[in-house]
């Protein structure tokens, strides 16, 4: 059958991957999701865009009332890589991106929060972390659905 294109539906509303020695602080459920990437913008804070750092914990209030994606669909990418945008893999200083993915905050063991991210490490995609206690620069955009 010709002419029919593969959907990729990601359930937002299941518990994503937990990192060892970590839990789940919040997690914001969003249904079954039609992952189309063309919805997906990545955002950066009027800081963030001048070139200026912003701590991560500002940040997250910025983005508090923001469409952001949470982890699930960060893992659902990480599986699909070949549907990553290359454009995401480098920002326009050349510099690789951390896309976070603020729907999911994470807690270490040690009290400290996170979000996870994509990272492009040069040949593939990986994922780590975004410790909410530090700074966030323009190659850190969060994952937002277009409206």
């Amino acid at each position: 059958m010709s002419g029919l294109v593969a959907q990729h539906i990601v359930d937002c509303d299941i518990v994503p991957l937990v990192p060892s020695d970590c839990s789940i602080k919040e997690h914001r459920e969003g249904g079954q999701f039609l992952l189309d990437m063309s919805k997906i913008r990545l955002h950066l804070s009027r800081n963030q865009v001048k070139g200026i750092s912003i701590k991560r914990g500002e940040l997250r209030k910025e983005l508090a009332s923001e469409p952001v994606l949470n982890a699930n669909v960060l893992d659902y990418l990480f599986q699909h890589q070949e549907l990553i945008p290359k454009e995401w893999r480098y920002d326009a200083d050349g510099l690789t991106r951390q896309i976070s993915f603020w729907g999911t905050v994470y807690r270490h063991h040690s009290d400290c929060l996170f979000v996870r991210t994509l990272c492009w490490n040069g040949s593939k995609w990986d994922w780590g972390y975004c410790w909410l206690h530090l700074v966030c620069s323009n190659q850190s955009p969060a994952s937002i659905l277009a409206s």
